[in-house]
């Protein structure tokens, strides 16, 4: 999990942020954790790190929050000139587009295609990845084209195809001018006629 995506440009940040997560559930111990849904892999992270680790603790998403315009809120937005601000509403138009998609019978594939043909639209949207993964395991359903996998094994996961029914999420790295912004959103594949 912690060597695709954020985890290949930012190679030992996930390390960091699991040994300074797991220390404060041994100091705490509390019974359950919340964390952001919007660093989506680093929620995945952390519960697949306190599993192994049989930390005694329930970990729990909490939704993200988005602005009035959509944008899912961040520091980073304050970085965003009043344009560059108009063109970030592409990537949570972008994530519904393809959750649709899935939800109406889209690929994998499809569902990133169609988040990728909203964030092309405007322009001005420099697109790091846009990849769809298996909700629970943060497997790699399917991927824009150059996507940093990591090893060999995480490249033999992207199937580029799910199953019917199967929790997904849906997440996109983008830089909008110079500011890069990262956001996601859940979906189900819908199991499709024949499969």
């Amino acid at each position: 999990i912690a060597k695709v995506l954020e985890g290949a440009s930012r190679p030992t940040h996930f390390a960091g942020v699991a040994l300074i997560c797991t220390k404060v559930m041994g100091l705490v111990r509390p019974d359950v954790a919340f964390f952001g849904e919007k660093d989506a892999q680093q929620l995945a992270v952390l519960r697949h790190v306190f599993a192994q680790l049989d930390v005694p603790v329930k970990v729990e998403g909490v939704p993200i929050v988005r602005d009035e315009d959509g944008v899912a809120l961040s520091s980073r937005n304050r970085y965003l000139s009043e344009e560059e601000r108009i063109r970030a509403r592409c990537l949570a138009a972008g994530l519904r587009a393809g959750a649709e998609a899935g939800a109406n019978g889209a690929s994998a594939d499809e569902a990133v295609a169609a988040v990728v043909e909203v964030l092309e639209g405007p322009g001005g949207i420099d697109i790091d990845y846009v990849a769809l993964v298996d909700e629970g395991t943060f497997t790699i359903l399917a991927a824009t084209e150059g996507v940093a996998l990591g090893d060999e094994k995480a490249r033999a996961r992207v199937t580029g195809a799910a199953g019917g029914g199967r929790s997904a999420r849906l997440l996109v790295a983008a830089r909008v001018g110079t500011t890069r912004l990262i956001d996601n959103t859940a979906l189900v594949l819908k199991e499709r006629a024949g499969e």
